[in-house]
């Protein structure tokens, strides 16, 4: 494999998602070009474990006012691979799998509450991404979605093949 020819970039933040480290970086060479339809600098996300090597240009650069790490993350979604339309999501935790989210919601308009047979039912508009369904399925059996109907039948027919394996 050949190396790729150096790049400059201007680091904005660093970022974990899903157990991979990626930096956001603007690139000083992609302005804001407003009479194209691109009002705002080019902002990328580069895999730390895929950059061989990094330079210091000493050269400065201004860190711009309107960057804001939770804005790029919400409004560009580009940690949550694979995204969707927003759908309304329903799911009831056994013991205290779910309470963590009770102090860091999963949505703006999430809803809580105690089940009749002692689970707990967090209900929230979220994105069904690839991301949502690791998280999810990392719980195991201790999770049930109840809605959407669609990933209810996705996660059925999901862990019927895993317990046809395990047979």
């Amino acid at each position: 494999m050949t190396d790729a020819p150096p790049k400059t970039l201007c680091p904005l933040a660093i970022v974990e998602s899903a157990c991979v480290m990626y930096v956001v970086a603007q690139d000083p060479t992609r302005p804001p070009r407003p009479e194209a339809g691109k009002p705002h600098w080019q902002r990328t996300l580069f895999r730390l474990d895929r950059i061989s090597k990094a330079v210091d240009t000493g050269l400065p650069f201004e860190y711009p006012v309107d960057f804001k790490l939770c804005e790029y993350i919400r409004n560009e979604q580009a940690f949550d691979f694979l995204t969707e339309d927003p759908v309304w999501l329903e799911l009831a935790f056994e013991g205290n799998a779910g309470n963590h989210l009770k102090e860091s919601p999963m949505a703006k308009d999430q809803v809580a509450a105690s089940m009749p047979d002692g689970r707990l039912r967090i209900s929230g508009t979220v994105i069904p991404s690839l991301k949502l369904r690791w998280r999810l399925r990392s719980i195991g059996a201790v999770v049930e979605a109840l809605s959407p109907a669609s990933l209810r039948q996705e996660f059925a027919d999901d862990y019927r093949k895993l317990a046809a394996r395990y047979k």
